[in-house]
């Protein structure tokens, strides 16, 4: 093993690799790992629970090089309680993975790798088989192995005997992950993974279960019967089930098999094209595909069972929207250490992304999101994002440009307060933890110190933002939408590369709150007047898209949009404050307050802090308008057919007083002059009205009573 001075960040995929099971055939991949440094890899601390004192029942497999090995050693982080997951797994008795198992403090490992990987002894089967054996309550019924046929016999026979009982489902490490509780001669509740009733039986139907167990226990209601009672009858269940199996099979021997990968025709996907009873998945769908990606990831990814999915691709491949083909397995030489170093925190809203190796196809898979916020007050080593990574994912690194600076721990639990405004939502830990595990310094490198230009910062930043509208070629370069990658996103063997780690570059475009903000599109900074040059921007604002037919927020720029889209923008300050954002349409006349939801006590936005603009749904007809649309997503709808929209920001120290429009509903103003009118703290000063018709006009005024206020504005671009 050794690594690499000069690096693409495609060559990384050489060292990543899975941690596999070694006592059951298949369905035996645990999680990811990834190569730290020389023979030692890096994972997630509770994916070894069961194999604590077992390590010879796992091995390391890189697939990309073909090489498969031993675990030596396992160095668990100091803070972290490997027998607490243990615990967890012995305590929970109806479904596997029983809540927050992932979300243990300090969750990671480091093994050390042997070459010596020596057969699993008898005895290490038995202690691994001991460990997974399942309590059964009572007298277990009939039991045995289960296809996707035999579990349609299975449900039968229990029906037509009019038994009330639970069918249980093991998988292959004999862990239960569904059940099916019959009563009154009829499947009455269902429930795999987070499924329940008739979702749960085509996910089941239509997965790959060859040699899973069951067995049958009588019992009363269970506990886990929390949710309402199925309507469909049994047989009608039975035959979907069956329908949409063999539906599945057709279409994928159309579409190449399950190891085909999609890639887009266009510059994205629309439901226009599609049948109107196809919608509904298709917003599930679409928003999880990527160009490039594997039908058997998108299949993993999606809460939906395989039939729909591929219905889908199938759908959107017949509107000519994407093609798949077949793409060889990844392949590498080298075993490069992924980038590592201190310093590198983590901070709400920067753009990230993690790397793996979807195990059905063999092909690498990258995923973009963001940092949504910290897990708690004051963490700086538990954060959680946006990413919707698939279980084999558990384990993966997340990098920020061209360095890790976490590591995925899997998803949060349903009640977690940001799956309000996010779809998916998972936990990673900070970088700093990696390092205290590998036994390395966590401060940050050494780097030449220059003293900052005594400049105008609003001088500055509104002769980069007319540098960046004028296409000037000397502006600082910004990173296209797609992502690290130069295709956008999906894989580099599709796409012909990747571009060079450059440590220097990425040090010298991190802004001044240490985050790669100028990297991507939409990053907004108000800056503050100092007698030393630029100082901490007031906010950060990052421009989100939601596309049409998606139900899903994605980074943006100003001229990303398209008519049907929704549209917000993401606030952090960086002091404490008070934020008014308004918007002003080319469709509708007046400026419309967006945030907060009136003037009448607004909140104070504390340090740090972050919040969406808007926080409550806006009407499809635009804000101002009857409320229409049947959605909890809070954004604006892009209306009209083509034009340009106004964002305006004002930001005080202090709460601003508006005379105009009653204080309890959304302010609207004709014109910006009559804006300015309605607000006393604005009236005295010298804003004039192209202050709010000049694309990244920036002004700042200070009001008699001392407090700072600034005001930006950011034009938005969209067409049909």
């Amino acid at each position: 093993m050794e690594g690499a001075g000069q690096l693409n960040i495609g060559d990384l995929f050489g060292s990543i690799g899975w941690l596999v099971d070694r006592t059951v055939e298949c369905d035996n991949i645990l999680g990811t790992v990834w190569v730290a440094e020389k023979w030692s890899v890096i994972t997630c601390g509770h994916l070894l629970a069961a194999f604590y004192d077992s390590l010879e029942a796992l091995e390391v497999q890189l697939p990309a090089t073909g090489q498969t090995f031993g675990i030596a050693q396992a160095g668990f982080h100091p803070d972290f309680d490997q027998y607490s997951s243990r615990r967890k797994l012995t305590e929970s008795n109806y479904f596997f993975p029983p809540p927050e198992l992932n979300l243990q403090e300090q969750n990671m490992v480091v093994l050390r790798l042997t070459n010596q990987l020596r057969p699993v002894q008898p005895e290490t089967l038995s202690k691994v088989d001991h460990f997974w054996a399942v309590n059964v309550q009572g007298d277990p019924g009939f039991s045995g192995r289960l296809t996707n046929l035999e579990l349609a016999s299975v449900v039968q026979t229990l029906v037509n005997a009019r038994k009330r009982g639970t069918i249980v489902i093991l998988d292959l490490h004999r862990r239960p992950v569904a059940r099916l509780f019959c009563e009154q001669g009829r499947l009455s509740h269902i429930r795999y993974r987070d499924l329940v009733n008739e979702a749960a039986m085509y996910k089941l139907m239509c997965g790959d279960f060859e040699g899973y167990f069951f067995f049958q226990e009588e019992e009363q209601v269970p506990p886990w019967c929390n949710f309402a009672p199925m309507t469909k009858q049994t047989p009608a269940l039975l035959m979907e089930a069956f329908r949409r199996l063999e539906e599945k099979g057709s279409m994928l021997a159309t579409l190449g098999g399950i190891g085909a990968v999609t890639l887009f025709r266009g510059q994205g996907l629309s439901m226009m094209h599609l049948p109107p009873e196809y919608h509904a998945d298709a917003r599930v769908v679409c928003p999880n595909m990527q160009d490039g990606m594997p039908i058997s990831c998108l299949i993993e990814m999606c809460e939906l069972d395989a039939a729909s999915v591929v219905r889908i691709v199938y759908a959107l491949t017949q509107a000519g929207q994407i093609e798949t083909t077949k793409v060889p397995p990844l392949t590498a030489d080298n075993l490069p250490f992924f980038p590592l170093e201190g310093g590198h925190f983590p901070s709400a809203m920067d753009q990230i992304y993690a790397m793996s190796i979807d195990p059905k196809s063999r092909l690498p898979i990258i995923q973009e999101g963001q940092v949504v916020a910290a897990r708690r007050a004051n963490d700086d080593l538990h954060f959680y994002h946006t990413m919707n990574l698939p279980s084999f994912a558990i384990g993966a690194p997340i990098l920020r440009g061209d360095v890790v600076i976490g590591l995925n721990c899997g998803p949060v639990p349903p009640d977690n307060k940001y799956l309000q405004q996010w779809p998916h939502i998972q936990q990673f830990v900070a970088v700093n933890g990696i390092l205290a595990c590998l036994g390395r310094s966590t401060a940050a490198p050494a780097a030449p110190v220059t003293p900052p230009e005594a400049v105008d910062p609003i001088m500055q930043a509104l002769k980069n933002a007319s540098a960046l509208r004028a296409g000037d070629p000397a502006s600082p370069p910004r990173q296209q939408s797609g992502g690290p990658l130069s295709s956008g996103t999906g894989t580099s063997a599709l796409r012909g590369g990747s571009p060079p780690i450059n440590r220097a570059g990425q040090r010298e475009a991190q802004s001044v709150t240490g985050s790669q903000r100028d990297t991507g599109k939409g990053f907004l900074g108000v800056f503050r007047k100092g007698p030393q040059g630029p100082q901490d921007p007031w906010l950060d604002v990052d421009i989100q898209r939601c596309p049409f037919g998606s139900d899903r927020w994605l980074r943006a720029g100003p001229d990303d949009f398209h008519t049907g889209d929704m549209m917000r923008v993401s606030i952090r300050l960086n002091q404490d404050g008070y934020v008014y954002v308004m918007f002003q349409s080319s469709s509708a006349p007046g400026v419309h307050l967006i945030y907060p939801e009136s003037t009448y006590k607004p909140p104070i936005i504390t340090k740090g802090m972050t919040v969406n603009a808007p926080d409550k749904p806006i009407p499809a007809s635009g804000p101002g308008s009857t409320p229409q649309r049947g959605t909890a997503k809070a954004g604006i709808p892009i209306i009209g057919t083509r034009g340009k929209d106004s964002i305006l920001f004002v930001m005080s120290k202090n709460p601003l007083k508006f005379l105009k429009r009653p204080e309890q509903v959304r302010l609207i103003y004709p014109t910006g002059m009559d804006l300015l009118e309605a607000c006393p703290d604005l009236q005295s000063h010298d804003i004039q009205e192209s202050e709010f018709h000049d694309a990244f006009q920036m002004g700042q005024i200070a009001p008699e009573r001392g407090s700072m206020v600034s005001i930006a504005k950011l034009e938005i671009t969209h067409e049909n």
